[in-house]
């Protein structure tokens, strides 16, 4: 869980149980919420761009994992701007 401040917080879930996996794209979804609302949740896979997800408070992302180790980095910004901390998740993909 990653707080934006002490009262509000992001959530991520995957369809993805394992650290080793064999799909090449996997989808997370997830939740955030601040008190006065928030503006994004943006993601990156590795070095890759930055990229949004779709939703805000209920959000989803659809990651495309090359072979070997990914490490996915998840984080969201409140209305003032507020960065959350990064919900980090590593996979393996076979």
């Amino acid at each position: 869980m990653a707080f934006l401040s002490r009262h509000d917080a992001t959530r991520v879930d995957s369809d993805c149980t394992a650290k080793v996996h064999a799909k090449e794209k996997i989808t997370f979804s997830g939740t955030a919420s601040d008190a006065f609302g928030i503006q994004s949740v943006q993601y990156r896979i590795g070095k890759g761009p930055l990229k949004t997800a779709t939703g805000t408070t209920s959000w989803t992302l659809k990651a495309k994992l090359k072979k070997g180790k990914n490490t996915i980095t998840i984080f969201a910004t409140d209305v003032d701007g507020i960065v959350s901390a990064n919900r980090v998740i590593k996979i393996t993909r076979k």
